[in-house]
C-alpha cells in the first residue's frame, strides 16, 4: 500500500456524468475492463467486509459503501414474483430492474420462502430455487446486490400470517406446564434500583396473570398446535384444525389487524419450541439456511444472507419477562442463531451474516456477542427495522441500534421502513405519548487524526442557482482545517456558510455536529435524512405489494391500484448519495427540495487507498432528471496538490 500523499499527487481526479450517475475517481491506473466494471457497479460481494472499528462495510479496495434499496418479498403461493412479463403488483423482470437502478438502488432484499423453497418435507423445488437465481443474476447485471433473507410474519399460513411451510405442523402437539415459574434472577443479573423496581412490579403483575390465565390452561395445551387459535384474542376457530395444512380463510384473518395474532398463545408458544429446537423445527430451518447458501455462494451478487425477519421474543404467556429489552435476545435468540449461522458459514463463510434482535427492541439487545463469536464479527450486520410503533422517533431508533452494532464491533443496516405512509393506521395515545419525547443533543462525530486529508463534496443545480441568485463560487478552505475540502455544491449553501447550515465545524479532522433539540420528523423525508445523518445504509417496504398480507398493501408500495407509478415517491427515493468512499465517512446530507449535496470524509482513512485492480473510486449517485435537470455544478475542494482533473461524460 502506497502512502496516501504519494498515491494521491500521482492520481487523476476524474467526474463521471450519466444520465443518473456522477463518480469522483481517485486512481493511478485503470482498464478498460475495469472501467466496464466500475460502470456496472459489479464487484464480488464475497469482497464486502466490515470494519469492526467503524462499523462500517467495505469492499476489496477498501471503501466504504453506502446501500439504498427496496424489499421483494411473496408472502403467498406460488412464493416468488413472476418474472415473465410485467405486472404493477406481481412481477419483477427486466422492466422492474431497470427502475431500480435508475433509481439508484443498489441493494434488494429478497425473501427466499420456505413453503416455496421446500413444499414438502424434505422435497426442495430446484424450479423454485432457479427461479430465484434468475432474479439475483438480473439484479447483479445491473449493479444491484441481493440481500437473501428468510422472511416470516406470525410465525406460518395456519396463523393469518407467512413463514414456516404448513408440514411443519404434522404430528406435533403441546402440552408444556402454562405459566412456569419466572426466574426473575436470570432476567435481571446485575442489581440496581431500576431492575429492583421493574422486578417488583412484575412480581405482583404475574402473581396476579398466574391466577386470572388458569382458566385457559385446557386452550393453551390444546394438542394440535393451531387448534386454541386465536385464543385469548377470540374464541378458537373451529375444528378444521385437524386437517393437516388447512389455513384460515381471509375473512377470519382481518377480524384483527394481522399483528395482534403475535398475542395468541399458539403463536407465542409456536415461536419458543422453534427457539428450542422441540420437534427438530431449529434443525429443519438450519437445513433450508444450507440449502439456500449451498445454491448462491458462488453466486457473485449476493452481499449476505438474513437468518430471520423480525423475531418475536417466545412464548410470552409462560414466561412474560421476555417481553422485557434484551431478555428473548440473551434467552432464546443467542443459541438459536448458534445454530444457523453455523449452517450458513459451514457452506459460505465468506458473505456477510445479517442478523435482527427481538421485533421490539428499542433501546438495547441482550446478545453479548454477534452470531458465532468476535471471529465474525468482520462479516456479521445487525440489521434493524423502523415502524412506529414500536419506535419512537427515527434518530433515537438509528443511536440505539448504532450505540449496539458498536458495542458488538459490526455493521448495521435499516432493512425496513415505510416508504410511503398512506392508509397507515396509527394509534392517537401512542402518538401523544411519542410527541412528548424530544430528541437528545447529537452526538459528536470524530474523524481519525492524522489518517489522511479531509474531504468534503456538494452539489448545485444552475438552474436553481440563477433563479434564485445563490452563490455556486468555490468555496474556500477554513485556514484551521487540515484536510482535503471538496464540495459539489447545490443550492450555493458554500464556504462558512454551508458548514453553517449543514451544522458542522470543520477543525483540525474533526466534525462537530451543532446540538438540537427537536421532534423527530417520522416522514419518508425524515427517515432518510436521518439515515444520512448516521451515515446508514437503508432498505424500504416495500418495491410492490406482491401479496397482500400482513403488511403488505398496495397503498404502500410504488405502483397504485391502477397500476400507475408513484413518481412523487420513486423521486424521494432517488435521492443523492455516496455509494462508494475511498476513506471514512464523516457526514453527508441531502436536501430534496434545493437538490443541495454535501459530504465530507478522511480519505484513505482506512484500508487500502488502491485496490486490486488499481482502482480507488469515490462514487456518488445524483438523478439528474429528478433534482438536476438544470444542470449540475459540481466543486471538489481540498489542500493537497494534484496533477489535474477533467470531466469526463460516461455517455451510453
Amino acid at each position: 500500500m502506497r502512502s496516501f500523499s504519494a498515491s494521491f499527487k500521482s492520481a487523476h481526479r476524474l467526474v463521471l456524468l450519466r444520465s443518473t450517475l456522477i463518480a469522483l475517481l481517485v486512481a493511478s491506473a485503470w482498464g478498460l475492463d475495469d472501467r466496464k466494471a466500475f460502470r456496472d457497479g459489479r464487484i464480488a460481494a464475497a469482497e464486502f467486509h466490515v470494519d469492526p472499528d467503524t462499523g462500517r462495510i467495505q469492499d476489496g479496495s477498501g471503501r466504504e459503501r453506502i446501500f439504498h434499496g427496496l424489499n421483494v418479498v411473496m408472502k403467498g403461493p406460488p412464493w416468488h414474483p413472476q418474472i415473465g412479463s410485467f405486472d404493477p403488483q406481481l412481477s419483477f423482470t427486466d422492466a422492474d430492474v431497470a427502475l431500480l437502478k435508475e433509481w439508484g438502488m443498489n441493494v434488494v432484499r429478497l425473501g427466499v420462502m420456505w413453503p416455496g423453497l421446500e413444499p414438502k418435507r424434505g422435497v426442495v423445488n430446484s424450479t423454485y430455487l432457479e427461479i430465484m437465481q434468475t432474479i439475483v443474476r438480473k439484479l447483479h447485471s445491473a449493479g444491484i446486490y441481493t440481500l437473501l433473507e428468510f422472511h416470516q410474519d406470525l410465525f406460518a399460513s395456519q396463523f393469518c400470517g407467512e413463514g414456516l411451510p404448513s408440514w411443519i405442523f404434522d404430528d406435533t402437539y403441546h402440552t408444556s406446564p402454562y405459566p412456569v415459574q419466572l426466574d426473575f434472577q436470570q432476567s435481571f443479573p446485575e442489581d440496581n434500583s431500576d431492575h429492583a423496581a421493574i422486578k417488583q412490579e412484575l412480581e405482583r403483575t404475574f402473581s396476579a396473570s398466574k391466577r386470572r390465565h388458569s382458566r385457559s390452561k385446557e386452550s393453551y395445551n390444546a394438542k394440535r398446535y393451531p387448534a386454541s387459535f386465536p385464543e385469548p384474542l377470540g374464541k378458537r376457530w373451529p375444528s378444521e384444525w385437524e386437517k393437516d395444512g388447512w389455513e384460515p380463510s381471509v375473512e377470519r384473518c382481518n377480524k384483527h389487524t394481522w399483528w395482534w395474532y403475535y398475542f395468541s398463545y399458539a403463536v407465542s408458544r409456536a415461536f419458543q419450541d422453534l427457539y428450542e429446537n422441540k420437534w427438530g423445527w431449529g434443525d429443519l430451518l438450519a437445513r433450508y439456511w444450507t440449502t439456500v447458501a449451498q445454491t448462491f455462494k458462488d453466486e457473485p451478487g449476493v452481499i449476505g444472507y438474513e437468518l430471520m425477519n423480525e423475531p418475536w421474543p417466545g412464548d410470552i404467556f409462560r414466561d412474560p419477562l421476555l417481553l422485557l429489552p434484551g431478555v428473548a435476545d440473551s434467552r432464546n435468540l443467542a443459541r438459536f442463531y448458534e445454530n444457523l449461522q453455523a449452517a450458513v458459514r459451514s457452506v459460505d463463510p465468506e458473505k456477510l451474516l445479517f442478523f435482527e434482535t427481538i421485533t421490539f427492541d428499542n433501546f438495547w439487545c441482550g446478545l453479548k456477542t454477534v452470531p458465532g463469536g468476535q471471529q465474525w464479527q468482520n462479516k456479521t450486520v445487525l440489521s434493524y427495522h423502523y415502524y412506529t410503533p414500536p419506535n419512537f422517533s427515527s434518530n433515537q431508533a438509528f443511536s440505539e441500534r448504532l450505540k449496539e452494532s458498536r458495542r458488538l464491533r459490526c455493521g448495521s443496516m435499516l432493512t425496513e421502513f415505510f416508504i410511503s405512509t398512506e392508509n397507515k393506521k396509527k394509534s392517537k395515545k401512542f402518538w401523544q405519548f411519542r410527541d412528548r419525547v424530544l430528541e437528545s443533543a447529537a452526538d459528536v462525530a470524530e474523524g481519525t487524526e492524522g489518517a489522511g486529508p479531509s474531504v468534503s463534496v456538494a452539489a448545485c443545480d444552475t438552474g436553481l442557482q440563477k433563479r434564485s441568485g445563490m452563490d455556486c463560487s468555490r468555496a474556500r478552505s477554513s485556514s484551521k482545517a487540515t484536510g482535503l475540502d471538496w464540495k459539489i455544491t447545490d443550492g450555493g449553501f458554500q464556504g462558512q456558510s454551508s458548514s453553517e447550515e449543514s451544522g458542522q465545524i470543520l477543525t483540525n479532522s474533526r466534525v462537530v455536529r451543532k446540538p438540537q433539540l427537536e421532534r423527530s420528523d417520522n416522514s419518508v423525508d425524515g427517515v432518510l435524512k436521518a439515515a444520512d445523518a448516521h451515515v446508514q445504509s437503508w432498505i424500504g417496504w416495500e418495491y410492490k405489494a406482491f401479496y397482500t398480507k400482513t403488511g403488505s398493501v398496495v397503498e404502500l408500495s410504488l405502483f397504485g391500484d391502477d397500476g400507475e407509478l408513484n413518481i412523487a415517491l420513486a423521486k424521494k427515493l432517488a435521492r443523492t448519495y455516496p455509494r462508494a468512499v475511498s476513506g471514512n465517512i464523516r457526514s453527508f446530507s441531502f436536501d430534496p427540495v434545493t437538490s443541495s449535496f454535501f459530504m465530507s470524509y478522511v480519505a484513505g482513512s482506512k484500508g487500502s487507498l488502491v485496490g486490486k485492480s488499481g482502482l480507488a473510486i469515490t462514487e456518488i449517485f445524483v438523478h439528474r432528471k429528478f433534482y438536476y435537470e438544470s444542470g449540475l455544478s459540481v466543486e471538489v475542494q481540498n489542500d493537497m496538490d494534484y496533477l489535474g482533473s477533467r470531466l469526463q461524460d460516461s455517455g451510453p
